[in-house]
């Protein structure tokens, strides 16, 4: 078995941008859109995955046909065969949207519309990640890389032997970019995310669940909730970042990693180069690969509308170890930076 990697990030922290420059130094395999497509497309594999491809498989087809010419919409990220892909894709459980009767046998049924509890890995699905993770490493043995931003809190995945990359970000811009990325994904559908995610295609189908995702984001009341999920994820996670061994993982900084990704390509992106050689350094990996790095991210400075803004200082208090972390990731790599120059 391959050695196992986990980029831990709440969603909207920098995951995939984060993920994609270690992918392109050739040091890790990842999954990528283009394996999705792959395994959806043979009727062998495609069995095994499922509770996940279910009615995803015609619009993965032809989403195949649309590569390149398309972006996530939320972010500027291009859709391409090579996009760096939650693992959560495949390994995911049966949606609630189909089992209304079956889920009054629950204790808390509500819970299952909250798509964490539908991504997370655990016992139920492991057998699937098993299977992914050998597929992609067929004939190919360099340490894998995952993400899934539905497991940064989850005991689980903390459990397995692997290491771990943490990326830090401003709670307040998390919460912006979530709110403009939920408000985007249904407002309108998505062709991307409507071919990947079997939840997301269920949920945009059922108006009732669409117009509360679309409306509770543009209502101070359902943008605390948001805030709300943010907080308790990210103490989550400090919790059990706290419990792993030093040398299992290592934390970086998005607003580092990114600060100068708004100046010309030509002068290069020496912040961005420097985080990934730090966290490849740090478990004493090739750094070479680096001057392979093509892809970019624009870091920009989220707009915050007034209801998102007035959030800022109760997320501040009930976040101060996440905020206390990130400050101290930031000046260690600052420091660090500097010192290399």
């Amino acid at each position: 078995m391959a050695e196992w990697y986990f980029i831990q990030g709440i969603h909207r922290s920098g995951t995939t941008i984060l993920g994609t420059w270690l992918q392109e130094t050739g040091t890790f395999r990842t999954l990528t859109l283009g394996d999705i497509i792959n395994i959806s497309q043979d009727p062998v594999l495609s069995a095994r995955f499922e509770p996940a491809l279910k009615g995803g498989i015609t619009h993965l087809r032809n989403l195949r046909d649309a590569l390149g010419n398309l972006t996530r919409e939320f972010d500027d990220i291009r859709v391409t065969r090579d996009l760096f892909e939650e693992y959560a894709h495949l390994t995911m459980s049966k949606p609630p949207f189909s089992r209304w009767l079956n889920l009054l046998r629950l204790q808390k049924p509500w819970n299952q519309f909250n798509p964490k509890y539908v991504f997370k890995l655990g016992r139920d699905n492991i057998e699937r990640f098993m299977a992914m993770s050998q597929i992609i490493g067929r004939g190919d043995d360099r340490p894998q890389l995952f993400k899934n931003p539905f497991d940064v809190a989850n005991p689980f995945v903390y459990g397995l032997e692997a290491k771990h990359i943490f990326i830090f970000r401003d709670p307040i811009d998390i919460l912006s970019s979530m709110v403009r990325q939920v408000r985007e994904n249904y407002r309108r559908k998505n062709p991307y995310i409507y071919a990947v995610s079997r939840f997301y295609r269920e949920s945009y189908r059922g108006w009732w669940y669409r117009l509360a995702s679309l409306y509770g984001v543009s209502t101070p009341f359902g943008v605390r909730v948001l805030a709300r999920r943010i907080i308790t994820e990210l103490n989550a996670q400090m919790d059990l970042m706290s419990a792993l061994d030093k040398n299992q993982y290592v934390c970086v900084d998005y607003d580092f990693m990114c600060r100068d990704e708004d100046s010309s390509a030509s002068e290069g992106h020496p912040r961005r180069d420097h985080t990934v050689s730090h966290i490849l350094r740090f478990f004493g990996l090739d750094t070479k690969g680096i001057v392979k790095i093509k892809s970019r991210t624009k870091r920009r400075i989220n707009r915050l509308p007034a209801m998102v803004s007035n959030l800022k200082p109760y997320l501040e208090k009930k976040l101060p170890l996440y905020l206390d972390k990130m400050t101290e990731v930031r000046e260690n790599l600052e420091r660090e930076f500097r010192e290399r120059q």
